[in-house]
């Protein structure tokens, strides 16, 4: 067979594929994140073609590398697809933080060899095609080098990604994932958190953002309350509290309270008129990230002193106050708390000084994951 005989019966396998699904060369580069050139290299039959770019094609395609590789190679085309994974490998922490992932991987000795940061977050509501594309563009992109050139079975890796409860999604994720890197562990925010906090020792980790939790360390286990997703629950989160503040406004519009300036700042996004409010809400796509806008107007109005606004944010901290008094008596002693999200600086003047711990930088928890990664511990 001459030597570039492979490349045509690949091109071939693809195009075939591409006639039977009615796919184009551009829904080829859409769904397997290769670049348009790329495909076109490889359908011509003028490309070799990487591990990684295999795996990608079949990943994205939803076919077996088999498939791909057919009548190619008279040796397994399995065992060609399978990379040489080095012993010591690589390590990676992926940190999503709001719209933003951050990146450290580390060598075998816990090395700093790279670091990013993207926009673009990893959650479990993304398809699984686009979650480990945002993981595997962090790895690149901190390595400096491009997608095609990099073995991912070389790296183990823990990510920490947004919509964590959604735990069948998670386990799923999990167990693709591994078919593509060594060792992929999923944490959440409120797991690392803590752990960048206070490793195994007591405490209480606060997390007031979009949502709100408590995390704490009790009988050797880390235990959570809260976090379970706005609607259903997490009051005094900036969904919460958007919320609320769209409906003060209505009840202030029918008389059942009186008019704010929270109320009338809300109203004249919308010519004044409540019926044009109502529509957006109900109308609006974005879903409850809605509710932010609202929560915004509503941190404005309570810093310029608005007694309405700060009647929603004290009944907000009122929640909270709840669930750290109820870990206080859970563990038995008052222990050190770290505040962290973007409501932090809104709830902090609300507790004890005194508990309060310095921050944690995102620095340091996207590290940690990476140390997780190398050293196996389990959370």
């Amino acid at each position: 067979m001459e030597k570039d005989e492979p490349l045509k019966i690949i091109a071939k396998n693809l195009r075939d594929f591409m006639r039977e699904k009615s796919l184009t060369s551009s829904a080829i580069s859409k769904k397997c994140h290769i670049a348009t050139g790329t495909v076109s290299k490889i359908l011509s039959g003028q490309m070799a073609l990487s591990v990684n770019t295999l795996l990608n094609l079949a990943e994205g395609l939803s076919i077996s590398v088999d498939r791909l590789l057919l009548g190619a190679y008279a040796v397994n085309p399995k065992e060609m697809a399978e990379p040489n994974t080095p012993s010591d490998g690589f390590f990676a922490g992926i940190l999503t933080i709001g719209n933003k992932r951050l990146t450290c991987i580390k060598d075998s000795s816990g090395a700093i060899i790279g670091s990013s940061e993207l926009d673009g977050s990893l959650a479990l509501t993304d398809t699984f095609q686009n979650f480990i594309f945002f993981i595997k563009k962090s790895i690149a992109v901190a390595l400096d080098q491009e997608l095609e050139s990099i073995d991912f079975r070389a790296f183990k890796l823990a990510v920490m990604t947004h919509c964590y409860e959604l735990g069948e999604t998670l386990e799923k994720y999990k167990l693709n994932g591994e078919k593509l890197f060594s060792k992929l562990e999923i944490v959440s925010d409120w797991q690392i958190t803590y752990l960048a906090a206070f490793g195994v020792t007591s405490g209480i980790s606060l997390m007031v953002d979009k949502g709100v939790s408590l995390s704490y360390m009790h009988q050797g286990h880390l235990r959570k309350l809260g976090g379970w997703g706005f609607p259903i629950y997490d009051m005094g989160g900036e969904y919460w509290l958007g919320l609320m503040a769209v409906r003060h406004t209505i009840e202030a519009q029918e008389g059942f309270q009186a008019s704010s300036a929270l109320s009338r700042s809300i109203l004249s996004k919308y010519d004044m008129r409540l019926e044009k409010l109502i529509e957006f809400c109900i109308k609006s796509h974005i879903g409850p990230n809605m509710y932010c806008q609202f929560s915004d107007q509503l941190l404005h109005a309570y810093f310029s002193g608005d007694s309405a606004a700060k009647a929603i944010l004290t009944e907000g901290f009122s929640y909270v106050s709840r669930a750290i008094d109820k870990v206080d008596q859970t563990i038995g002693i008052k222990a050190s708390i770290s505040l962290n999200g973007s409501l932090a600086p809104l709830y902090k003047p609300f507790l004890e000084s005194s508990r309060l711990i310095s921050d944690i930088g995102n620095s340091v928890k996207t590290s940690l994951l990476a140390d997780i990664a190398r050293t196996g511990q389990k959370i």
